[in-house]
Parts: structure tokens; C-alpha cells; sequence
């Protein structure tokens, strides 16, 4: 049965989080875990589908405070903002991992 994708960030964070605290016990996922699901996200935005990250890393660097208020509206620690530098990386792992995920697929 082919593999079909998984477009949503409730299917595969748990599996994030596994890999991150295996990886980097030392530093908690919560840290984290908002620029991985950025990443995720817009690698499967069809915005950004035929990009790779150098030429999509702007817009997301730009967009990032505007996603970042959505996305925490209600939930504990709403008011803990992180910039752009704190957390680019984990983005990008995120990003990364979708679009290998989205390559397996094609």
C-alpha cells in the first residue's frame, strides 16, 4: 500500500519530539517545538512546494512573528515570544524533514 502524506503536524509530532529528546536530552522540546512545526508547515504549503530553503528562508524569516502570534493564540506561554535567530534552525530541521518526507512521495 503506497505511503500517503501526512500534511498535518498533529500526525507527526510525537515522532519530532521522540527524535529531538533522543538527540538533544538536554534541552526541552517546548524550546523548540514551535519553529519544527513552522518548518513542517510551510514545506507543506503550496506556496512553497517548488522551493528549496535558500530561496523560501526570507519569507519565513519574515512571516515568523505573524505565524507565531497565530499560532500560540490560547495556549500557556502565549506571552514567550521567540525570535527568528533562536529558533531558525529547528525550522529548518523541520522544513527538511517534510520536504524529504514530500520527495519520498513524488
Amino acid at each position: 500500500m503506497p505511503h500517503t502524506p501526512t500534511h498535518r503536524w498533529q500526525d507527526v509530532e510525537d515522532q519530532f519530539r521522540a527524535d529531538w529528546e533522543r538527540s538533544y536530552p538536554n534541552t526541552p522540546w517546548n524550546d523548540v517545538s514551535y519553529g519544527y512545526r513552522y518548518g513542517w508547515e510551510s514545506a507543506n504549503d503550496t506556496r512553497y512546494s517548488s522551493r528549496d530553503w535558500d530561496s523560501v528562508e526570507g519569507d519565513l524569516r519574515s512571516g515568523w512573528n505573524d505565524w507565531q502570534s497565530r499560532s500560540r493564540t490560547g495556549s500557556v506561554g502565549q506571552q514567550i515570544q521567540q525570535g527568528w535567530e533562536d529558533l531558525k534552525d529547528s525550522v529548518r530541521r523541520g522544513w527538511d524533514k517534510a520536504k524529504r518526507e514530500l520527495d519520498e512521495l513524488t
